[in-house]
């Protein structure tokens, strides 16, 4: 199973057409880091588990969003291929289903 991970603050204006783009099979592990905006509740509509933590740095950001994903990575891919991306998210495109990894975007 993938989980996708977004780390986020005031990315309304964006977040929706992410949001899109990821098939409703798919887990999200969102983390705000203080948005004004309605970043946390179109997160929240989408039924995405969102957690707050201050920003201390991308890597600690990441590292802690990592940590609230409820599995076992076997691998994280914080930057992929297109083509990687739409394999992972076409179960009929890989025999066994898409690999167990975090994205991170």
């Amino acid at each position: 199973m993938l989980t996708v991970v977004i780390l986020a603050c005031n990315e309304a204006a964006n977040l929706p057409r992410c949001l899109a783009a990821i098939p409703e099979r798919y887990p999200i592990v969102m983390v705000d880091s203080g948005s004004s905006d309605d970043t946390v509740a179109i997160a929240e509509r989408r039924g995405c588990r969102v957690y707050h933590n201050p920003w201390p740095g991308f890597a600690e950001q990441r590292n802690f969003a990592l940590q609230q994903c409820a599995i076992e990575t076997r691998g994280c891919c914080s930057s992929m291929p297109t083509k990687f991306i739409r394999r992972c998210f076409t179960s009929n495109s890989m025999p066994n289903g898409p690999p167990r990894a975090t994205w991170t975007c």
